[in-house]
């Protein structure tokens, strides 16, 4: 999930701002290096169980579980963005 991820790092920034330390240049790439390698190895997993699926022979149970997944995550995405709309343009 991303966006849990980049809310928990909204309030690690704003936990050590309070304590006083300035968010560095250097904390932020370490930060948003971190995330982009944690998508590609969430990817990569989700991939690999996909091929592997297909090896055993369950086609049918790849292709269902590849749909799913791209359909709930679109699906997700969408209705976080529909409750952004509705909790901050009022």
């Amino acid at each position: 999930m991303p966006q849990l991820s980049f809310y928990y790092s909204q309030q690690e920034r704003a936990f050590h701002h309070r304590r006083g330390k300035k968010n560095d240049v250097r904390e932020v790439r370490k930060d948003g290096h971190r995330k982009i390698i944690g998508a590609f190895t969430t990817f990569s997993t989700f991939k690999l169980e996909s091929v592997n699926l297909f090896r055993r022979g369950e086609g049918k149970t790849s292709l269902l579980y590849m749909g799913m997944t791209y359909l709930l995550g679109i699906g997700a995405a969408w209705l976080g963005y529909l409750i952004h709309m509705l909790l901050f343009t009022l």
